[in-house]
């Protein structure tokens, strides 16, 4: 699975406008409730807690008139969610496809909902490992956002994004590339709207252009990434210090040493700042700076660092 990518899980407006199906009054609090908890619980990574409570929640919709309609639909979104965290995959599919099923009647096949769910099953079949399922629902969703939403919508570059990273995960590169441009070009048209998800999607094909050996192209994407969210997120923001350490690995590689000593250590002072310095995430950047180092011929600073790391991941290990 990847951690970029959306769930399916329907918004309370939408809610809204369709109607919520379990059952008046203290039954559809409930079910409220036990939904909120389990998200919550879910975010905490308190899996098995959170599937307790959905599964209550699924119980609470299947009692509902009409097998529980919209509602039931979002507790098995939940479910599958869920389940899939937990590596709990078959589950998370059976769960899913029922979800789907409801979606369809209700919003109909090619509904941009039945989409979302439809990606998220691909997600799930990659995960299994059922790679020709999982290019089909991804292509699929694709092709229903593209009809539904017209070729320039958002949602279409993130169609685009996750058949991509399918492709780049089965080391399919040549694929995934012009895949990333076109939703590059359309994130492009958005960036007054949603900056971010701009920059997200230059950092996306900057990776496969390094990939590819492509790495001044790459690097031209990642600078621009870089002047983005620095500009709306701050020096020490966890993604700032993201584009940091993939600039300082890109500059590393074509011999721009100095540049890349800089950029390392601005991403670990980033990393320090935004997430404690006992965090795994400086432990990865110290191990990334120890590498230049070690390519630089300064073994006792390259040891110093790898030592520091090694020192953070011990602990992590520890808890």
């Amino acid at each position: 699975m990847h951690a970029t990518r959306a769930t399916c899980l329907l918004s309370a407006a939408l809610l809204a406008g369709i109607g919520f199906a379990v059952s008046a009054g203290a039954a559809s609090a409930r079910w409220e409730q036990l939904i909120g908890v389990g998200q919550v619980l879910a975010r905490q990574h308190r899996y098995a807690e959170a599937a307790v409570m959905v599964e209550q929640a699924v119980a609470l919709g299947e009692r509902a008139p009409a097998g529980g309609g919209v509602g039931l639909a979002v507790a098995l979104q939940t479910l599958s969610d869920v389940y899939a965290a937990q590596g709990r995959y078959a589950e998370a599919v059976s769960a899913l496809e029922r979800s789907l099923g409801i979606w369809d009647t209700r919003l109909g096949a090619g509904s941009a909902e039945v989409a979302a769910c439809r990606e998220q099953l691909g997600q799930l079949r990659e995960a299994q490992g059922d790679v020709q399922a999982a290019e089909y629902l991804l292509r699929q969703a694709l092709a229903m956002r593209q009809v539904e939403l017209g070729e320039l919508h958002p949602l279409v570059a993130a169609s685009f994004e996750e058949l991509a990273a399918f492709y780049a995960g089965q080391g399919r590169r040549d694929d995934a590339a012009p895949l990333l441009e076109r939703a590059m070009a359309i994130r492009r048209l958005h960036r007054r709207r949603d900056a971010l998800a701009y920059a997200a999607s230059l950092n996306l094909l900057g990776a496969v252009y390094h990939a590819q050996g492509r790495p001044a192209e790459a690097i031209a994407l990642c600078e621009e990434a870089l002047t983005i969210d620095r500009s709306l997120l701050g020096a020490v923001h966890p993604e700032v210090a993201t584009d940091l350490s993939n600039l300082a690995v890109l500059y590393q590689r074509v011999g721009r040493y100095a540049e890349a000593e800089a950029m390392h250590r601005e991403a670990l002072l980033a990393w320090e700042v935004a997430l404690g310095p006992g965090h795994p995430e400086v432990a990865a950047s110290l191990e990334d700076y120890a590498r230049l180092l070690e390519d630089l011929g300064r073994i006792h600073e390259a040891g110093a660092a790898q030592v520091r790391a090694n020192l953070i991941l011990s602990r992590q290990t520890a808890r």
